[in-house]
């Protein structure tokens, strides 16, 4: 797909004749590199839906939303579109890799950086651990090797804030994301850089991309219908959102309290471009189609659980970040 054709977020694409380049296997999902047939060029990552317990999950409309929520924001997210391949419901990931750059995922990232001295690999499904600090998960994950590691990269292609911003800067700004569509999964293969094949040029941050684990995908009828009728278990469920995926002992940051200390750590630069965004940024182009049944994958209880998730999380996001102005 072109990035001049007219589509809209919730058209769902037919991908079955898309011819097949490659089969990757990302964390516990297994993807499918597809070319567009109608380019014959353009790279999309294909992902079809979790079928669990005889029940399909909204993997497919999360990550949608998700990325509508991202552009909306300000954030560099690649882009998505819903599709169906062979009947089944999926999404397709727009191939975030720039001409003459390679994609080094953030494990790679803080591997290689002569700074990071505490960072224990960890792949999914193979949990890190570290015998100086036992009782410590996801061991130098953490903020303050990330902004090590992200020295010397610059914003990803596109970004449209600052020129000043550096590639933390920018990462603050996916972690606040993260915390405003519910995302627990930014891992170490969730984020990446993007580095030059000609030494002249400096790395790039990579657009931030797989949000599918995102506002609630997983919650079934009952669980969300209850929720609803119930704000204050709405409320607490919400206030669940913590960052898992970093560097923790005990308990987790929450997200929207990891997000603030990333922009803490950020520039001064970078924290006033992020509350501006988030103080200004209106959904209504999101949740008008939405209401109107753009997704008819959702129900009207997905869609007022999801439209209500969204707003809580911005009330405490802001909330947080009053806290640190």
């Amino acid at each position: 797909m072109t990035d001049h054709e007219p589509t809209q977020f919730w058209e769902r694409l037919d991908v079955t004749s898309w011819p097949v380049l490659d089969q990757e296997q990302t964390g516990s999902h297994e993807t499918t590199w597809l070319i567009d047939a109608r380019d014959g060029t353009t790279r999309w990552l294909h992902k079809n839906t979790t079928l669990h317990a005889g029940r399909e999950q909204g993997e497919d409309w999360a990550e949608i939303v998700a990325t509508q929520v991202g552009l909306h924001l300000g954030v560099p997210v690649a882009i998505t579109r819903l599709c169906l391949r062979e009947g089944r419901r999926g999404s397709l990931s727009r191939d975030v890799r720039a001409l003459q750059f390679d994609l080094f995922s953030g494990h790679l990232v803080l591997e290689d950086c002569r700074e990071v001295t505490d960072y224990i690999p960890h792949l999914e499904g193979e949990p890190a651990h570290d015998p100086q600090r036992p009782g410590v998960k996801r061991p130098g994950h953490s903020l303050e090797n990330i902004r090590r590691a992200l020295g010397g990269s610059g914003a990803p292609p596109g970004f449209a804030g600052p020129s000043e911003m550096d590639a933390f800067d920018i990462f603050a700004g996916y972690l606040l994301f993260d915390a405003l569509v519910a995302n627990q999964d930014r891992h170490e293969q969730n984020w990446a850089v993007l580095r030059p094949q000609l030494m002249s040029v400096a790395p790039r941050l990579c657009p931030s991309y797989d949000h599918s684990s995102s506002l609630g995908f997983a919650e079934t009828a009952e669980k969300t219908a209850m929720r609803l009728s119930d704000p204050q278990s709405l409320h607490a469920w919400a206030r669940k959102g913590a960052a898992g995926r970093f560097e923790h002992d005990r308990r987790p940051r929450k997200l929207s309290a990891l997000a603030a200390d990333a922009l803490t750590l950020a520039s001064g630069i970078a924290r006033d471009h992020w509350l501006h965004r988030i103080d200004e940024i209106d959904l209504t182009p999101i949740i008008d189609p939405l209401l109107r049944d753009g997704i008819p994958e959702m129900s009207e209880q997905t869609t007022r659980f999801v439209i209500t998730l969204l707003e809580l999380n911005m009330e405490r996001i802001r909330h947080e970040l009053g806290q640190h102005r």
